[in-house]
């Protein structure tokens, strides 16, 4: 009797002890593909290289549990993420450009796996703001072919560099 209370104890004391952690979150954060930089205008679309980069994408993602898809407000960005979101059929959210910390709090909350679509100049600002460490010094102009996947669980974030 005495072994099946002990027993019973450490059963609901692990129960517990799950249910109060936080749930791992995926995201996978990645630059727009190629933009037409000879457009005239504030919004260029993709260029034919980055629409083919863009089903890359789509193909590496198709498998990895993605649920939510997120963009900044651009063609550039949103054309990137269309043909996962298309096969996947999830409706795609936006995300403030520059002002992406409550969104970025609620995706570590959620512990969904996200893709996450942006730029240049704030993809590693994001990876520091999820306590991460950024696996290069910086996204240059040319720099199209990074995918960076983070594993967030808490307040440690790891991160891991894929190139396609």
């Amino acid at each position: 009797m005495k072994l099946n209370a002990v027993f019973l104890f450490f059963l609901l004391l692990g129960t517990f002890s799950c249910s109060n952690q936080q749930p791992e979150t995926q995201l996978f954060l990645v630059r727009h593909a190629e933009k037409d930089t000879l457009f005239q205008g504030d919004n260029p679309p993709l260029t034919e290289e980055g629409q083919q980069r863009a089903q890359r994408l789509k193909t590496i993602l198709f498998n990895k549990g993605i649920e939510q898809i997120y963009s900044t407000v651009f063609t550039r960005t949103t054309s990137t993420v269309v043909p996962l979101k298309e096969s996947l059929e999830l409706p795609l959210l936006l995300y403030d450009y520059h002002a992406f910390e409550d969104c970025l709090d609620g995706i570590r909350a959620s512990g969904k796996t996200t893709l996450m679509c942006g730029h240049s100049d704030n993809l590693l600002p994001i990876i520091t703001y999820l306590n991460g460490l950024p696996p290069v010094s910086r996204i240059e102009n040319t720099d199209y072919h990074y995918i960076f996947k983070l594993s967030i669980l808490g307040d440690t974030t790891l991160v891991d560099l894929i190139h396609f």
